[in-house]
């Protein structure tokens, strides 16, 4: 399982049910048996190909609103210890135990309370969307995902850069 199809496999996706993302995992894995590296995708959407293509302008105002260092070239896949779950990071933040607090002025949103601490390495998420900005994100849009990947790394926190609309991140 990717971690970016959790949302799917939990059914809190808008975009896929559990049974379709099951056979597309089945169908990857099946790809892979056969020796295909990397199987064929499915065309993503323009709004992800725009997300793919200002991936990294997020992430340096993501780290910059932070005030964190990044680590943006990012190759190798994740595996957790345990559990057949896998993913990728679309970055690194460097936490230094300061106490970032939630500021919807400066488009600082500490989801579930007051404030976090960026305590160690933190993953760093870039989403884009066509909705209205929204005071946290949908479940299906990086919460879920990046879970996933703080659990395949151990990291404690986690910034997801959402770009609504092209102007609100």
């Amino acid at each position: 399982m990717s971690c970016s199809r959790l949302p799917t496999l939990l059914g809190v996706s808008s975009f896929s049910t559990p049974n379709a993302g099951l056979k597309k995992s089945i169908a990857a894995l099946d790809a892979r048996a056969g020796g295909l590296s990397n199987p064929e995708r499915e065309p993503i959407g323009e709004a992800a190909d725009w997300g793919n293509r200002l991936e990294n302008d997020i992430l340096r105002e993501i780290a910059e609103r932070l005030q964190c260092d990044i680590v943006d070239q990012i190759t190798e896949r994740l595996q957790h210890e345990e559990l057949p779950l896998q993913g990728s990071l679309d970055g690194i933040l460097a936490g230094d135990g300061r106490v970032i607090e939630h500021d919807p002025r400066t488009g600082i949103y500490a989801v579930g309370g007051d404030s976090i601490t960026l305590d160690g390495p933190g993953v760093a998420e870039v989403k884009l969307t066509e909705v209205m900005l929204l005071d946290e994100p949908a479940a299906y849009r990086g919460p879920w995902q990046v879970q996933g990947l703080m659990m395949c790394t151990g990291y404690r926190w986690a910034a997801i850069g959402t770009l609504y609309r092209g102007t609100d991140l």
